[in-house]
């Protein structure tokens, strides 16, 4: 018996009990993100070494997650933590 290829897409619902924490975490991990692509177009317009160690996987995630928590608890609120979170 040959094997088959099935294509297909489905669609995860998510439906959180406290929606405007979720819309929170977003807002959060947004945040977080766009930080790390200005770490990157730091590094190609060659403000930041790129081997350094500020770009080091654990460095940039730590500072990263400094930097979100401290604006997070300047403006009032707790830093949110995700069940996929990995603590560093």
């Amino acid at each position: 018996m040959g094997s088959v290829v099935v294509k297909g897409t489905g669609k995860i619902g998510a439906c959180p009990k406290n929606p405007e924490l979720l819309h929170e975490l977003v807002r959060q991990q947004r945040r977080a993100c766009n930080l790390a692509i200005s770490c990157f177009m730091e590094a190609d317009r060659g403000l930041v070494e790129p081997q350094g160690p500020d770009l080091g996987q654990t460095a940039l995630r730590a500072t990263i997650r400094d930097f979100v928590r401290s604006g997070r608890t300047s403006a009032g609120c707790p830093l949110i933590k995700s069940p996929l979170d990995n603590d560093v």
